[in-house]
């Protein structure tokens, strides 16, 4: 990875044993807790692997992370609210990182078109804070209005 935000979690899923799968297909990547692992939707026409789906992938191994951390998902059944608000705990921390990520790669100037894959998956407002140095509350702001 480029990035020591890439780094450190591609180390962490390595270490935690959490493989990644590719997948023939098109649809939304990411980590299932129930089968401990990774996967990616690529199309079959794909060529070499777009911002869009790096960023997917960072967000996964994020989740992924957090699990291996013990951030374990509530039962819905029991506690709605309590469900609600460690998924959205868990979402955002996970956006977060994609823009540590999404920041440390445009400082080298190599890849701009991140940016607009950011503005694609809806973190853009996210992003600005975090690019802005925003708190924990400003950051907060900006996700709940995505």
């Amino acid at each position: 990875s480029e990035t020591e935000t890439g780094r450190m979690l591609l180390k962490s899923c390595e270490m935690g044993r959490i493989p990644i799968n590719v997948i023939k297909g098109i649809g939304y990547p990411g980590f299932s807790p129930e089968s401990r692992v990774i996967y990616l939707q690529v199309s079959g026409k794909a060529t070499k692997a777009e911002p869009k789906l790096i960023l997917q992938l960072i967000k996964a191994l994020r989740e992924a992370d957090q699990d291996l951390l013990g951030v374990k998902t509530p039962d819905p059944r029991k506690d709605v609210m309590e469900y609600a608000t460690v998924m959205h705990a868990k979402n955002m921390d996970s956006i977060v990182h994609v823009c540590k990520f999404v920041k440390d790669l445009i400082k080298t100037s190599l890849f701009p078109d991140f940016l607009d894959a950011m503005d694609e998956l809806g973190y853009k407002k996210v992003y600005k804070a975090y690019e802005a140095n925003g708190s924990k509350e400003e950051i907060f702001k900006a996700y709940a209005s995505s």
